[in-house]
Order: C-alpha cells, then sequence, then structure tokens
C-alpha cells in the first residue's frame, strides 16, 4: 500500500467503523467512564501510553491484553492500531489522523452522556467589573450576638 493510499485509508468510513467498534468494545468491556478517563489533549495514537488503550490500563500492549482477550493482532479491526504493510510502518500524519478520529468518538461519546455540545467551541461568559472603593470606610465592630438562656422545665 502505497503512502497516499495509506492516509486515504484512514479518512475512510472503513477506518472511522473500527474507531467506532473500539469505543465499543471499550462500553462493553472497559471501565464504564472510559471516555472520561482519556486526556484528549495527552491523546496520541502513536505513543504506546498516550493512545486511548495506554491511558486506560498503562500501555498499549496490556490494554490490548485486557479488551482483545490477548488477541494482540486485533488492534487494527477496533481502530486502536493502523495496518503495517510496509517495512517503515504507518507515517507520523496517519498517526495524527488516527488520533483525531479517536478524539471524535470520545466527544461524541461524552455528548451522548451529557446531552451537551462539548465538541464545538463555546462563547466567552463575559463579566462586567464591579466597582470597587478605593478606600474602605471606617466601621464599628459587629455587636456580639446574645443567645438567649435556655429555659428549663421542671420535672
Amino acid at each position: 500500500m502505497s503512502r497516499a493510499n495509506s492516509a486515504t485509508l484512514l479518512s475512510s468510513e472503513k477506518t472511522r467503523k473500527r474507531v467506532k467498534r473500539g469505543a465499543k468494545l471499550l462500553d462493553r468491556v472497559g471501565p464504564v467512564d472510559w471516555f472520561w478517563r482519556v486526556d484528549l489533549d495527552d491523546l496520541d495514537l502513536g505513543c504506546c501510553y498516550s493512545c486511548v488503550l495506554g491511558q486506560l490500563y498503562g500501555d498499549y500492549r496490556d490494554g490490548i491484553i485486557k479488551v482483545a482477550k490477548g488477541e494482540l493482532d486485533l488492534g487494527n479491526r477496533y481502530g486502536f492500531d493502523i495496518p503495517c504493510s510496509d517495512m517503515y510502518g504507518p507515517t507520523y500524519h496517519e498517526w495524527l489522523a488516527l488520533t483525531e478520529l479517536w478524539r471524535e468518538r470520545i466527544i461524541a461519546r461524552r455528548e451522548e452522556v451529557t446531552g451537551m455540545n462539548i465538541g464545538e467551541e463555546q462563547p466567552a461568559i463575559v463579566v462586567e467589573p464591579i466597582d470597587v472603593p478605593s478606600e474602605v470606610p471606617d466601621e464599628k465592630p459587629a455587636e456580639p450576638v446574645k443567645v438567649p438562656e435556655k429555659e428549663t422545665v421542671p420535672a
């Protein structure tokens, strides 16, 4: 497979389906809140510690053993890995594309749960400044509050 074909593969519907399949697998066998545990700022499918499985299970290998019942070659089938058909392996741009597909899937999963548009940029909240006096007027200390004594009830 040429580099052009492999880049096209990642943007294909087939790869999106693999990532979706991987997310469904994590829904079944992963932590209940797996999509909240993945740090999207640190997400990098090209790194065995920062990929989805790495963040959930410590590293890619331990994760694939856990979720795929030890079948290490299933990483591609579930969108956790990129098929490698030449001696150089996947390129940086291919890993970026796969990472972006996972980022989209995780955001979609978070939106399903919360009902919020997490992936869209939200408008900034504008807070109007308040006027604060430059000097604080002298105030008398507050009078202590007198608490009435308990009444005793004759027995």
